[in-house]
């Protein structure tokens, strides 16, 4: 059976509630989520049980598709836990859930423990891990 669930797991050089903030502000979201290869357009978030969490990528032709999320568990600066499906795109992965937990290791750095779960067997799960240490990889960059 394919696997349905990706876990990724990464010391970051600030404090939980800096990277609290690199998730949840859109001018910072903007700034490194999404593959590289793809412009962030519009990005919102209203942050709140039952907001929505919307970011615009732009493929290099022009096309564009969303990356939505709704929150159904926030504990600033811990936690947060959001539905995510994709809107636009002719084969979009299915829906899943992804929780982050960031955990305060002192001395200036955090772990962020990502599991996205998704809610039907999938294939392409090494990609989708792949996708994430990507954009972990630059948010790591923005924050040195």
């Amino acid at each position: 059976m394919p696997q349905s669930k990706v876990v990724v797991n990464r010391v970051f050089n600030c404090s939980s509630s800096d990277l609290f903030n690199w998730l949840i502000q859109p001018e910072l979201l903007a700034q490194w989520f999404g593959p590289r290869q793809l412009k962030v357009g519009e990005v919102s978030v209203d942050l709140r049980v039952g907001g929505e969490l919307s970011v615009e990528l732009i493929k290099p032709m022009g096309d564009r598709f969303l990356i939505k999320g709704l929150y159904t568990r926030i504990e600033a600066p811990n936690l947060l836990v959001y539905d995510y499906g994709y809107e636009g795109l002719e084969s979009a992965p299915p829906d899943s859930t992804v929780t982050i937990k960031i955990n305060d290791l002192g001395i200036g750095k955090c772990e962020l423990n990502l599991t996205q779960e998704i809610n039907q067997a999938a294939d392409e799960m090494s990609d989708r891990e792949a996708a994430w240490n990507g954009m972990f990889n630059h948010l790591e960059e923005l924050i040195k």
